[in-house]
């Protein structure tokens, strides 16, 4: 049974057992897209460190973020840094661009809202 309006024809080729698996993977699969002129600024990754006095401080790396495109019409953005992200770390975004979405760490500090 299809879960999309868009099933193509080689997934109904495939045996029946596989079917609902493709057509899963299929519906998930984000399409190239172009990428939008409004972009995040100012994402920042927070890394936790516990000081001398037992106080939780936070490092500061910045970050870009790479558009990794668009479902439901929600633009999807992935921030990238040169550190692996633990848990426990945090993103700080500065200006998040209306219907978008920043994948990684949890956002610390909500964005500026705009539109």
């Amino acid at each position: 049974m299809s879960t999309s309006n868009n099933t193509p024809d080689w997934l109904q080729q495939l045996a029946s057992e596989v079917q609902a698996d493709a057509q899963l993977a299929y519906d998930r699969y984000i399409p190239a897209a172009a990428t939008p002129t409004d972009r995040p600024s100012g994402v920042e990754l927070l890394v936790p460190h516990i000081n001398e006095a037992g106080k939780t401080i936070y490092t500061v790396y910045p970050c870009r973020v790479v558009y990794r495109g668009e479902v439901d019409g929600l633009h999807l953005w992935q921030a990238v840094n040169d550190r692996w992200m633990k848990p426990g770390d945090k993103l700080r975004v500065a200006y998040l661009p209306p219907h978008s979405e920043i994948t990684g760490p949890p956002i610390a500090v909500p964005a500026v809202a705009h539109g």
